[in-house]
């Protein structure tokens, strides 16, 4: 079992660094698992590139994708960037794991037995994680939808910041969002 989690963590850490590392443009196609979460980047002269996925970061420029069309924007000229808000897969993770974590105590303690012999004292682990996984689905659900209602647009002004200072702010914000 400890095998199969380390192979899975060993495939997640990789996976992450692929897709975080590799920007790549091959015959006009944008890979789009490279790309970020979508934003909303406005530029000092008032041009609004709604709804884009920022990529690509050079010296002076970042490059935007939406519907396989790619712009350049000037990092100079940028303003501000927001990113939508996401919530809902914080929720579900948070929601999922209160539904199981409660679902495995109640299973891996033999249950609740309504009847006259009051259930059973021994510990198994195999009824825990079977009834973990029944509360988690709906909780996950509950928690997804709530995560999702409470969830806010995050603005980040970078006007006043100098051209040094504001790359620097879109490469973390970049990371922070991929």
């Amino acid at each position: 079992m400890i095998k199969i989690i380390r192979c899975f963590l060993l495939f997640l850490i990789c996976f992450n660094f692929n897709v975080t590392y590799s920007q790549t443009v091959q015959n006009n196609s944008i890979l789009f698992s490279d790309t970020i979460y979508e934003c909303t980047i406005v530029t000092s002269v008032k041009k609004v590139y709604k709804d884009v996925e920022m990529f690509s970061l050079s010296d002076s420029t970042v490059k935007t994708v939406k519907d396989e069309n790619v712009k350049t924007v000037t990092i100079e000229e940028i303003s501000s960037i927001k990113f939508n808000a996401r919530g809902f897969g914080k929720g579900a993770l948070i929601g999922g794991g209160i539904g199981f974590v409660t679902g495995f105590l109640i299973g891996s303690d033999g249950g609740i037995n309504l009847g006259s012999d009051g259930g059973s004292s021994e510990f198994s682990f195999g009824a825990g994680i079977g009834t973990g996984v029944i509360p988690a689905i709906p909780f996950g659900l509950i928690g997804g939808g709530l995560g999702a209602l409470f969830a806010s647009d995050q603005y980040f002004d970078l006007s006043n910041l100098d051209f040094k200072k504001k790359r620097s702010k879109i490469l973390i914000l970049m990371k922070e969002f991929s």
